[in-house]
C-alpha cells in the first residue's frame, strides 16, 4: 500500500490552480451597506441604523429559525451577549423569517440580542449572503472588520476589534498553492491533479465537491465520506475497515472542465490505487431500526401550505419546516448510523424542532417518541451495501 504520509500526486498535463478567497472577505474594510431591516425584535427601539449604532462594535449575524447549525450557535451567542454587557457591543441577528416564526420559535429557545426580520433579504443581498450561518463585525466607525463562522466568534476576536485592529479574516488556512509538473514539452499544461495527505480528525468535514466543473478540495474529510459523495450511498451502507475509513484526509483532485464527465470515474480510480482498496456493491442482512407511528402527535403539526421546505441538522438538533416522513428519515439514518424502515403511513408535510443530548442517541429516540408519537424498534433486513475490501 502506498504511503499516505507523503504527498501523492498525479499528473497528465498541466493545469494551474488558483484558490480564490472567501466570497464575503471582499467587503472587509468597505463601508457597512445600509441596515435595511423591516422590524426589530427584542430592541430598545424601532428605528435602528448605523448613525445611531455609531461608536459601537456591532456583531451582525445572519440565520434562520429552520437552520439547524444556526440555532446550535445561539447559545455561543448569548454567552458573549453577557460577556460584554457593560462594552459598546451590540449584536443583531438578520434573519428573512417572519414575526409569527419567530414568535413561536423564542418560546422554545432563548434569544438575548436583537433580532431584525429581513423580509426582502436586501441585507443578506448587499454582503452576498447566501450560506447561513454567517457572522460580520463592524467596527465603532461603521467598518467591515470580519467575516466568520459564528464558531469562529471568540471574546478575543471582538476585543481585537473594540481596540481597533481591522481587518481580521476567517480564513486561517494557506492558499492552495500553484504546482507546475515536469513534462517533456514546454508549457505543456497537466490536466489532473491529484493529492492526498492524512490530516487530524476535526469537528466536522469541510469540503467543496463539484463534478460538473472538474473540482474536489477538502481540507479535512474522512475517508468514508468521499466514498459516500462518489459512490451515492450513505456512510452507514459503507461496510469496510475502521482503520481506513475513519481516518480523514486533506484532498485536492482538480480537471479541466471539458473532462468533467470522467470526473467520479477518475476520481474513484485514484482513491482506490493510493489506498489500495476495492470497492465493491452487495446484499448483506444488517441491523434497521423500523419506525411505527402510535397515534399520539404532542408536538406533530402539519406545515401550512404557504411555507418553504426546509431541512437541517447539526449533533444535538435537527429542524424542518415542510418535510416529509422519508425526508426525516434520511436525516435520522444518518444520525443513529442505522437504515430505517418506515412503517409509519404518515403521508403529510409536518414541521420538526428536535433537540436532544448529542452524546446520548437514546434521547433521540425519546424525544421522537415522547413528542411526536414515533416508536423505533430493532430488527434485521437484508439490504444493499457498498462494500470496502483491501
Amino acid at each position: 500500500m502506498k504511503s499516505l504520509s507523503l504527498v501523492l500526486i498525479i499528473f497528465l498535463f498541466t493545469y494551474i490552480i488558483i484558490d480564490s478567497a472567501k466570497a464575503q472577505e471582499k467587503f472587509i474594510g468597505k463601508k457597512a451597506p445600509e441596515l435595511s431591516i423591516e422590524k426589530f425584535l427584542q430592541a430598545p427601539k424601532a428605528n435602528i441604523n448605523w448613525k445611531n449604532l455609531n461608536g459601537n462594535v456591532v456583531v451582525l449575524e445572519f440565520w434562520a429559525t429552520w437552520c439547524a447549525p444556526c440555532v446550535a450557535s445561539i447559545p455561543h451567542i448569548n454567552e458573549l451577549v453577557d460577556e460584554f454587557r457593560n462594552e459598546p457591543v451590540k449584536f443583531i441577528s438578520v434573519t428573512d423569517d417572519n414575526e409569527e416564526i419567530l414568535n413561536r420559535f423564542l418560546k422554545k429557545k432563548k434569544i438575548k440580542y436583537w433580532i431584525g426580520i429581513d423580509s426582502d433579504r436586501s441585507l443578506f443581498k448587499a454582503l452576498n449572503v447566501i450560506g447561513i450561518p454567517k457572522t460580520f463585525i463592524i467596527d465603532k466607525s461603521g467598518i467591515i472588520a470580519a467575516a466568520m463562522h459564528p464558531n469562529q466568534l471568540s471574546a478575543e476576536v471582538i476585543k481585537s476589534i473594540l481596540n481597533e485592529k481591522k481587518n481580521l479574516s476567517s480564513n486561517k488556512t494557506n492558499s492552495l498553492k500553484v504546482i507546475k509538473s515536469s513534462s517533456n514539452k514546454k508549457n505543456e499544461i497537466p490536466e489532473y491533479e491529484f493529492k492526498i495527505i492524512k490530516t487530524d480528525k476535526q469537528k466536522f468535514p469541510s469540503y467543496a465537491y463539484n463534478s460538473s466543473i472538474g473540482k474536489f478540495n477538502s481540507d479535512a474529510i474522512p475517508l468514508h465520506e468521499v466514498l459516500s459523495l462518489l459512490y451515492d450511498y450513505p456512510t452507514y451502507l459503507i461496510f469496510g475497515p475502521d482503520s481506513i475509513l475513519d481516518n480523514w484526509y486533506k484532498i485536492d483532485f482538480i480537471i479541466p472542465r471539458y473532462r468533467a464527465k470522467q470526473f467520479s470515474s477518475l476520481l474513484k480510480k485514484y482513491i482506490s490505487d493510493a489506498f489500495d482498496i476495492k470497492v465493491t456493491t452487495d446484499s448483506l442482512y444488517t441491523n434497521v431500526y423500523y419506525l411505527n407511528f402510535s397515534g399520539k402527535k404532542h408536538l406533530l403539526i402539519k406545515s401550512k401550505d404557504t411555507e418553504k421546505f426546509h431541512l437541517s441538522s447539526v449533533p444535538g438538533i435537527i429542524l424542518g419546516r415542510k418535510v416529509k416522513m422519508d425526508e426525516l428519515i434520511s436525516t435520522l439514518q444518518s444520525v443513529l448510523n442505522k437504515p430505517i424502515i418506515d412503517e409509519t403511513n404518515l403521508d403529510s408535510r409536518y414541521d420538526w424542532h428536535i433537540e436532544y443530548d448529542k452524546g446520548n442517541l437514546e434521547s433521540l429516540k425519546k424525544e421522537l417518541q415522547d413528542n411526536y408519537g414515533l416508536i423505533f424498534s430493532e430488527g434485521r433486513k437484508k439490504i444493499k451495501v457498498l462494500k470496502v475490501e483491501k
